[in-house]
């Protein structure tokens, strides 16, 4: 092999090695920040979404007192005289719920029987397990649970005592499409509520979560996430497990955010390693 042929060789293996060192660095740039970028965004949803439900827990708790310290109210439910109960829960239901506070109100009995529903139950049945915790423990409790309609539901249940006896509970309790939407507000990206079989139960923006076409993991309770780009716009999907009163996961909790600076400005790092190292050759 002459000279010129192995300066020629070495030049070409030279460039072919700086070439894949571009590319790989960019690669690992890439991989990492995606990998950061995800991790981040799944803890940051989650503190989130824990902080906005133990301040709807805290605002419904700190008005208990309305139902459970109005002895008209108590008397009514030990004597079973359920007009009266039911006008004293109304009046109770009529004020926290024009203060966006709740969204229903309930009474049960000492065994858990719903006795007063506002508004109107659709005659669902289901053991409440908050209720029963309540009533067990003499205590507050709060969670998601299913209600009597049907619907899972932000809920904080408390006892009602009448002389130092338990005689039943008090439930208020309100749409989880308000923590939503609050999500939303303070995240700056889109948040749903999703069964099981992919549906949406609750979400902030439905035409953009079908439009997405998502395929979601089976496994429910591990953390999920995809980076997408569709027309022009990089989003960025991440999915949890939404637990309710028993630490059961239920349903997914999908946010969908707009990550498209982040996303370009990434894209056009790579394509400018890339351009460099193709001049090199």
């Amino acid at each position: 092999m002459t000279l010129k042929s192995r300066i020629i060789l070495v030049s070409l293996l030279t460039t072919a090695i700086i070439t894949f060192m571009f590319v790989f660095a960019g690669m690992k740039l890439q991989s990492h920040s995606e990998i950061s970028s995800t991790n981040l965004m799944i803890h940051d949803n989650n503190v989130l979404w824990q902080k906005i439900l133990r301040n709807q827990y805290q605002e419904m708790s700190s008005n208990t007192s309305s139902l459970a310290r109005d002895k008209s109210t108590r008397k009514a439910l030990q004597s079973m005289d359920i007009e009266t109960l039911t006008n004293n829960a109304r009046t109770t239901y009529n004020l926290l719920s024009t203060s966006n506070i709740i969204d229903n109100l309930e009474v049960t009995d000492k065994n858990g029987k719903v006795i007063v529903s506002l508004p109107a139950t659709n005659g669902f049945s289901i053991e409440r397990d908050l209720v029963k915790k309540s009533l067990v423990t003499g205590k507050i409790q709060s969670g998601i649970e299913l209600n009597n309609n049907g619907e899972y539901v932000i809920e904080v249940v408390f006892p009602l005592l009448l002389r130092g006896r338990l005689i039943g509970t008090g439930i208020f309790s309100k749409s989880m499409q308000s923590a939503l939407d609050t999500f939303k507000s303070d995240n700056e990206s889109n948040i749903y509520v999703v069964d099981t079989k992919g549906q949406v139960y609750l979400g902030t923006n439905n035409t953009l979560y079908q439009s997405l076409n998502l395929k979601l993991p089976k496994e429910m309770l591990s953390p999920y996430s995809q980076e997408m780009e569709i027309d022009d716009i990089a989003y960025m999907v991440t999915s949890q497990p939404l637990y309710d009163s028993k630490n059961e996961g239920i349903a997914y909790l999908v946010s969908i955010k707009d990550i498209s600076g982040e996303y370009f400005q990434r894209k056009d790092i790579i394509n400018t390693l890339f351009a460099r190292s193709e001049e090199r050759r």
